[in-house]
């Protein structure tokens, strides 16, 4: 059984850049691949330019907060296709000096409707990320995900993103592989990620795994962040390490194979041959 590790980088200062490194550390003791999903502007490139070699082993994708951050109050849909572009545009150059150009996409706060997948197929991207199963918070910036299936991976339909399309002419192109759905809470965001070493994250491990038995091929997709996601819970960083450590150890002895999406995706499209 897989498990793709996806890490949204967010950085905007040398600290940021020093809490990345440590969990990139982390990751190559254990020697594990992850997927990092890239945030890079103008902005911040330079901090980039002196660490992309940390990147070595892993995979870097893109990471866009889509109209910068005016996804999150008013939705994607209400984000000019233009607009979208120019900033995939500028993202893609800024990666490119960098030294990379990424396949695969995640959209900040899951954001992604058939525009933004159309887009991505125009430049080449291959997979994306952006999407959670039953993801239908009735505020806030979410596409309403509620159709998407609880699947691992998937071909969405050109007629609908969270729609699996059902023959090879029918599909958009792009591979979707969803962030693993938890169970849902109070809470508007956790409740879609694997929180490190919590209780509920095992629990959801284990569903996993038993579905495991019925498909073919699976994978479990956790996300976190570079910056920190310990400050959100009033932790320090150091305390998120250790819960993520936590988290790999109790994976690897579930015996789980850890691989970036686009190892994924070609094991995908090796059993399709």
């Amino acid at each position: 059984m897989y498990s793709c590790l996806t890490c949204d980088v967010e950085v905007g200062s040398v600290q940021n850049i020093e809490e990345l490194k440590k969990i990139i550390l982390l990751l190559n003791q254990y020697e594990i691949s992850c997927t990092f999903f890239v945030e890079i502007s103008e902005k911040n490139s330079d901090l980039y330019l002196e660490v992309s070699d940390i990147f070595e082993n892993h995979e870097v994708g893109l990471h866009i907060h889509w109209g910068n951050m005016e996804s999150y109050k008013k939705g994607l849909n209400k984000i000019a296709v233009g607009e979208m572009q120019t900033e995939l545009q500028d993202s893609l150059q800024c990666l490119k000096e960098v030294g990379f150009r990424p396949i695969c996409f995640r959209g900040g706060g899951l954001c992604c409707t058939n525009e933004s997948l159309d887009l991505l197929k125009k430049y080449k991207f291959k997979i994306d990320s952006s999407v959670a199963a039953n993801l239908d918070e009735k505020t806030g910036w979410y596409q309403g995900h509620k159709n998407v299936p609880y699947l691992s991976y998937y071909y969405p339909s050109k007629s609908s993103y969270d729609i699996p399309a059902t023959s090879p002419k029918k599909n958009m192109g792009i591979l979707e592989i969803p962030v693993t759905r938890m169970i849902p809470s109070g809470n508007a965001w956790f409740p879609y990620t694997l929180t490190p070493d919590s209780p509920i994250f095992k629990l959801i491990l284990n569903e996993w795994i038993l579905k495991s038995k019925l498909e073919t091929l699976t994978t479990v997709t956790p996300i976190f962040h570079s910056w920190g996601e310990g400050r959100l819970r009033n932790e320090k960083f150091p305390q998120f390490i250790d819960k993520l450590e936590k988290m790999i150890k109790y994976m690897i002895v579930k015996r789980f194979e850890f691989i970036t999406l686009k190892d994924f995706s070609e094991i995908v499209e090796g059993n399709k041959l």
